[in-house]
Order: C-alpha cells, then sequence, then structure tokens
C-alpha cells in the first residue's frame, strides 16, 4: 500500500544544477521502482543554515513529495549515505489531514487564472476632514 511522503534533503552549495538534477533523477528511479509517484519537486536554492553542518554555513534545499511503498524510507537512506552531496536530509510521513489540505492547494494553484487581475481602486471618500 502506497503512502505519502514529503522528503526535504540540503545539498552541498557549490552543487550545480546538473549535478542535483542526476541526483534527483537517481531518488525519482526509486520511487517509481516502488510503485509510487512524484507528485511535486521544488528547488528552494542556496539558503543559511540554522547552523553549521558539515563544515558549511548554507544549503541548497530540496523539497519532494511523493507517494511509495513504505520501504522507500529505507532506501532514500541508503541512497543519501551514498551521496557525497548530500549534507542532510529528512523524511516525513503525511497524514491524511497534510495530504487533503496539500492535495486542496494543489488543485487551487492549477485552477488560479491566467491573467493577472487588475487591482480594484475604491473611490476617495466624499467629505474629508480638511480645515475643521
Amino acid at each position: 500500500m502506497t503512502k505519502h511522503y514529503e522528503t526535504i534533503i540540503i545539498f552541498h552549495p557549490s552543487e550545480t544544477d546538473e549535478s542535483v538534477k542526476t541526483s534527483v533523477s537517481r531518488l525519482k528511479g526509486l520511487i517509481e521502482k516502488r510503485a509510487g509517484s512524484l507528485i511535486k519537486e521544488e528547488d528552494w536554492g542556496v539558503k543559511m543554515l540554522a547552523f553549521e553542518l558539515k563544515k558549511q554555513k548554507k544549503g541548497r534545499y530540496l523539497l519532494m513529495v511523493y507517494t511509495a511503498e513504505p520501504a522507500i524510507v529505507g532506501e532514500f537512506e541508503q541512497a543519501f549515505n551514498v551521496m557525497e552531496n548530500v549534507i542532510k536530509y529528512m523524511t516525513v510521513k503525511l497524514g491524511k489531514p497534510q495530504v487533503d489540505a496539500y492535495l486542496k492547494k494543489l488543485a487551487a494553484a492549477q485552477e488560479a487564472p491566467a491573467e493577472p487581475q487588475e487591482p480594484t481602486v475604491e473611490p476617495a471618500a466624499a467629505s474629508s476632514p480638511e480645515g475643521a
């Protein structure tokens, strides 16, 4: 039975786009191998770390939300331990309320209008307190 997971990966800050894409494609292969599917992948870019990790003050953050069999967590841990460009990672199983809220947010983002709406300007009040 597949479950929903969210994994945040912190890569070394000097990693190139190509090396991160290679690592992500390897992880996607693991997800597909476990009868799962990638729901969302977000590259948050390089950010300051709260504290120094492996002598690094910055890290490149990547978020992956996916469904897969529970065995994927162990396989991800093995893969992260082998990848030298990964500083830290964390995988969390999403509960029903989190999954529902997340899917609702995704649906709303897809239904958003393509054209930006012009801001409405309200007329100024008829009476203004000038020179009272």
